[in-house]
């Protein structure tokens, strides 16, 4: 006998092998697990799906379970593009958790977050990954901005030919 779609558990299997355990309700934003869910259907056997995310480790699994499970009870406000953008990243985040969430991250995990987002096909979750690091990069150098993606530095060639391509990039 099925279960209800509402207490069906699905398991996501990291990179790494650790197992992690949601409702299916809860795995709703992510359109990869509905992919994978919808092609598990069609194979009509009654073992519990396990799908297996290779492009993502059991540290960063465990975040983005963590808020899959909490958007499940409180789904995050849409968070506004372009001129209607606020000044700070607070302005524009104004739920507690979410702003918490990610604020308490280090910048290599909010770019975990962001690729895991981007590969489980997580709208809320990447553009809050994606503000994050936008205003991170605000009124940065361009020194600081390539530190902190963790760029190479450039050539002498490749710098001449930003400056004469990009001028604004080197601006103080």
């Amino acid at each position: 006998m099925k279960q209800s779609t509402g207490m069906k558990t699905i398991s996501l299997e990291s990179s790494d092998g650790k197992i992690f355990k949601l409702f299916l309700h809860e795995t709703l934003p992510s359109k990869l697990i509905a992919d994978a869910i919808e092609d598990d259907e069609q194979d009509e056997d009654d073992e519990q799906t396990v799908i297996p995310l290779v492009n993502v480790s059991s540290e960063t699994l465990e975040q983005v379970t963590l808020f899959l499970k909490h958007y499940a009870v409180e789904p995050m406000k849409r968070i506004e593009q372009g001129s209607s953008l606020g000044s700070s990243f607070n302005e524009n985040v104004s739920q507690d958790f979410y702003r918490k969430f990610i604020m308490d991250k280090s910048s290599d995990m909010v770019f975990k977050l962001a690729n895991a987002a981007n590969y489980l096909d997580i709208p809320p979750l990447l553009d809050l990954t994606c503000l994050k690091v936008s205003f991170d990069l605000m009124d940065k150098s361009a020194e600081e901005i390539r530190l902190l993606l963790k760029l190479p530095k450039l050539t002498k060639e490749e710098e001449e030919r930003a400056r004469d391509d990009h001028p604004w990039m080197f601006e103080e």
